[in-house]
C-alpha cells in the first residue's frame, strides 16, 4: 500500500483562527505562502511565485497552532486529503492556484527561523580564550 506524504515550509499568512465545534473539538484555521524561489542573471534569489496553501488542524494541534503568529515560518506535514482550486488574480489577470490541506503536524523549524541568529551575529571563537572545550558525553 502506497501513502501520500506532503511537507511543506512557507509563512503564515495570517495568525491562525481557533474555533470549537459544537462537540466541543478545536479546529484552528491558517493560510501558508509557500515561495517557489530561483536565482536570477545576476545570482540574487527572487520569488518566482507563491503558492497558497489553506491548513486546517484539529484537536491538540489546533490549540498548539493558535499561538503561531504572522509571518512565523512554519513546516507542515499533511495528511491524505489535499484538494485544489485555480483561479485568476484580479490585480494582474494571471493565474494562480490555492491548496487546501489538513493538517497532521505542524512545527516551527530552526534553520531559517526568524529569531535564529543571521551568520555575522554568532562570533568567530564561540569559546572564549581559557575556557575548557570539552566533547559532548555520548550514550553507553
Amino acid at each position: 500500500m502506497s501513502r501520500f506524504n506532503l511537507s511543506f515550509d512557507g509563512n503564515l499568512g495570517d495568525k491562525p483562527e481557533l474555533r470549537v465545534t459544537e462537540q466541543g473539538t478545536s479546529v484552528a484555521k491558517f493560510s501558508v505562502a509557500y515561495d517557489r524561489r530561483r536565482r536570477n542573471d545576476q545570482d540574487e534569489w527572487v520569488t518566482v511565485s507563491t503558492t497558497w496553501f489553506d491548513v486546517t488542524a484539529w484537536g491538540a494541534l489546533a490549540e498548539q497552532v493558535a499561538d503561531l503568529k504572522r509571518g512565523q515560518r512554519v513546516t507542515v506535514t499533511c495528511r491524505d486529503d489535499l484538494s485544489a482550486w485555480a483561479y485568476t488574480e484580479r490585480a494582474t489577470g494571471d493565474p494562480a492556484a490555492r491548496l487546501q490541506v489538513t493538517a497532521a503536524d505542524v512545527s516551527t523549524p530552526l534553520r531559517r527561523s526568524a529569531d535564529a541568529p543571521n551568520r555575522h551575529d554568532i562570533p568567530e571563537d564561540l569559546w572564549p580564550e581559557g575556557a575548557e572545550r570539552r566533547e559532548p558525553a555520548r550514550a553507553s
